[in-house]
């Protein structure tokens, strides 16, 4: 695995629903799948806790690719 991490705030004491995230890929693997993972954070560092309904995983053949970031690929939770 080749893990990259994103990191936001949310301030709102209610929380947010994250229906979708759009991700720019630039290349992939022709047989790699891609997983995506909404996880809590501890000091700034994701934990091993995966929100309910928070990973999703799209074939190869399902991420868009764009070198200047006009194609996103969409994942949907």
């Amino acid at each position: 695995m080749d893990p990259v991490a994103q990191a936001f705030l949310v301030d709102d004491p209610n929380g947010i629903f994250v229906t979708s995230v759009d991700v720019y890929f630039s290349s992939k693997s022709s047989v790699q799948p891609v997983s995506m993972q909404l996880r809590t954070m501890t000091n700034g560092y994701p934990t091993t806790t995966v929100l309910p309904f928070g990973q999703i995983t799209k074939a190869a053949a399902d991420i868009s690719t764009s070198t200047d970031a006009t194609t996103a690929t969409t994942f949907t939770f």
